[in-house]
This record gives C-alpha cells, structure tokens and sequence, in this order.
C-alpha cells in the first residue's frame, strides 16, 4: 500500500445467539438488518462480531447485547458498533471513500499510521465516541 492509501479491511461478519443460546452465523449486516426486522433479532439479543480481522491471525469476536452496542434499534448495522472490551481502546477511521472501518485496536492503528497511511485529513474516532 502507498502511503495515499489506506488499508481496506475485509468485510466484517456478525453472529447472534438464538432463543437456545447457540451461535448463528456468519452473516453481514444487510443479513443482520433482515434478522432485525423480521423479529429474529431483538435489543435485548446477544450479537458477536468480528473483530481484529487480518491475515496474520485469527479475528476475534466481541459479544454484547445489541442494545448495548447501538445507540439505537434504527442505528444497529447500520452505523458502526461501539465495542472497546477486547484489548482496549478501539478506533474507526473513516475512508476516502466516505465508509466508517472498525473497530481496531491500538497496535493495529499504530502499525498504518507509522506506515504513512493516516495523513492529510482522515478523520479517526474512538468506539466509545460518535463524533
């Protein structure tokens, strides 16, 4: 990657728990969204989602209740989840082409931004911050 271009993650793949508490998915979130609507999906559900996803090792998945990581129903797979209990503090950039990427954690966004690829006027936030 040049450093005018910035990394491009992979899509990101959700999971929930059903009514028996098993795992479903691997879905994206237009399947999440659907789930939502139709009912299968509630605020109150648990969903999982991936994250730290790179080549050289395996993503790791966060849990929350959905309404814990929206800010609300109409938001969920929608907007970006505000997740920082894996590893601390996790971020989103925003990317020229206008898509929020995240969350990842610190060392992930050290390692880009050593390597040149926030410059200019990328806007970052933390998780836990909506601005």
């Amino acid at each position: 990657l040049g450093s005018s271009q910035l990394p491009s993650p992979p899509a990101r793949r959700w999971y929930y728990r059903d009514y028996f508490g098993d795992e479903q998915g691997p879905f994206s979130m237009e399947d999440m969204r659907d789930r939502l609507k139709m009912g299968t999906i509630k605020e109150e559900t648990k969903v999982l989602v991936e994250v730290n996803v790179s080549s050289d090792k395996p993503a790791t998945k966060e849990e929350e209740t959905l309404r814990d990581i929206f800010r609300s129903p109409e938001a969920a797979f929608v907007e970006s989840p505000s997740l920082t209990r894996i590893g601390g503090r996790s971020w989103y950039y925003m990317g020229h082409d206008s898509v929020e990427y995240g969350p990842f954690l610190n060392e992930q966004m050290k390692v880009w931004f050593d390597a040149g690829h926030f410059v200019g006027s990328i806007l970052v936030r933390l998780a836990t911050s909506h601005d």
